[in-house]
């Protein structure tokens, strides 16, 4: 269901809502079983999450129509000061998000989502552990993210980071390229994209 958005004496701005609603209705994010409440300065309300998300990543910003310039990568003790550190939409309890609710993020356009548990020669102990399902790369939408609730996220080369540990020295990220999570040396500079719970 959509949920229509009135900013106070600015029909325009309503009106804009509206029809963005539609249109993410149309692009799969509501397939994806998601409910989500665009917000015009940046922010994306997830409804069955009760998840509040930045729709740029770290070091990108918001015109009100997209997200412009280049994402910045960072290790992951640096994305948890970050994220410490940063005020956004008159919120300051932004936080990196745990590999679970960075998962709830991933969209598979060919509607096949998968559970794994071997890539190559490792054996994950899975903490989400989800990807697309392909017989061939390419055969699902890249990145796999809904791109018009986040727009311009990078898909290639660097993954995201979550909040979550593995094991000393390593911590959980996800690649939007296919959807699937891994662990990494917290000395690696990956993206990010924050995320606050919308009780605070």
């Amino acid at each position: 269901m959509f949920i229509e958005i009135i900013v106070k004496h600015d029909f325009l701005k309503a009106v804009t809502v509206v029809v963005i609603g539609i249109i993410l209705s149309s692009c799969g994010w509501f397939d994806n079983k998601n409910t989500t409440e665009l917000q015009l300065q940046g922010t994306t309300l997830d409804a069955k999450t009760n998840l509040i998300w930045k729709r740029c990543s770290a070091g990108q910003k918001w015109n009100g129509k997209t997200c412009t310039g280049k994402a910045k990568k960072m290790k992951w003790q640096e994305a948890q000061d970050y994220a410490k550190s940063h005020k956004f939409a008159s919120k300051s309890n932004w936080r990196v998000p745990t590999i679970k609710e960075l998962n709830t993020l991933i969209y598979c356009s060919n509607g096949k989502k998968l559970k794994y548990e071997k890539d190559g020669f490792y054996l994950i102990k899975s903490e989400g552990s989800y990807g697309c399902k392909s017989d061939t790369r390419g055969n699902y939408q890249q990145p796999t993210i809904n791109t018009t609730i986040f727009p311009n996220t990078p898909a290639y080369t660097y993954s995201f980071w979550s909040s979550s540990p593995h094991s000393p020295g390593y911590a959980w990220r996800l690649h939007f390229s296919n959807g699937f999570d891994f662990y990494s040396y917290r000395t690696s500079a990956l993206y990010v994209r924050l995320v606050r719970d919308s009780a605070n």
